[in-house]
């Protein structure tokens, strides 16, 4: 199992994260919202004096939550390697919904034929859709394939 709270570049909204194919992605982050309406998410394990002072945890009450991985980012959604949300593919779990927090979980069976390659990295984002049909992009970024040193298991 790959857990990915520590092995995250980022820049804004926008991060680099790795997996090592056929492990287990797991990580943790946290909406929050801005005076002006802007949305993004921190990783869980981002402390606090990164958050900006005036943002508030995003009320993630009735939401639906995607993420989304790809090989390209122009591959249609019937072609992602993993695609999972919290209402009706599962693997998305809203853990405390008033203080914008949840967790990603993709099955290794998703990340078992990626390609051995870091030279090829995955596009994936976060989507929030609100209860009014309003759809946010709260995180972009990169998954890089680390190689596996271990092959019995890959």
């Amino acid at each position: 199992m790959t857990i990915i709270s520590g092995n995250i570049t980022s820049q804004g909204s926008q991060f680099n994260r790795f997996i090592a194919r056929g492990d287990t992605i797991l990580f943790y982050s946290a909406i929050y919202i801005e005076p002006d309406g802007t949305v993004f998410t921190v990783p869980v394990t981002v402390p606090k004096i990164m958050i900006p002072d005036n943002a508030v945890a995003y009320d993630l009450t009735n939401n639906r939550i995607i993420f989304t991985l790809k090989k390209s980012i122009t591959d249609q959604d019937n072609q992602a390697v993993a695609q999972v949300d919290n209402k009706l593919l599962g693997g998305i779990t809203v853990l405390f919904p008033l203080l914008g927090s949840f967790s990603v979980l993709v099955q290794p069976s998703k990340t078992t034929a990626l390609p051995n390659n870091p030279t090829t990295p995955l596009a994936f984002d976060i989507k929030i859709i609100d209860p009014g049909g309003k759809v946010s992009t709260v995180e972009t970024g990169t998954f890089t394939v680390v190689q596996n040193c271990t092959q019995i298991f890959a």
